[in-house]
């Protein structure tokens, strides 16, 4: 087993590795997505029913992913056509208050 990285909710570390291994580690010291993510993050939806989230997501959370300008773009290369290289084309970015509940939850099929 793994020894738990120190801990230091102010300040996460900037390694992703680190990040993961904190976000993964059980406990009661447990980091969340929020504190690694303060300004938030942008994910992919990669699921099957892209309309069906975003109306989830608006109900629940009060924003549209859809509305972001990434949506239907390949964000990680920069470039505004789609889908990107691994096939997935609905990005946005997720505000640092929902990321736990959307993100970090599992309710949804995100990728990042």
């Amino acid at each position: 087993m793994l020894p738990s990285p120190p801990r230091d909710p102010e300040h996460p570390p900037e390694d992703p590795l680190l990040q993961v291994l904190l976000v993964l580690t059980p406990g009661p010291a447990r980091v969340s997505w929020r504190e690694l993510r303060p300004d938030g993050r942008t994910i992919c939806y990669e699921g099957d029913e892209p309309d069906a989230f975003c109306e989830a997501i608006r109900v629940m959370f009060g924003f549209d992913p859809s509305a972001d300008p990434v949506w239907h773009t390949d964000w990680m290369n920069g470039d505004p056509t789609y889908p990107d290289v691994y096939g997935r084309t609905n990005w946005f970015h997720c505000p640092a208050e929902h990321l736990d509940a959307i993100y970090g939850s599992g309710l949804f099929p995100l990728g990042s």
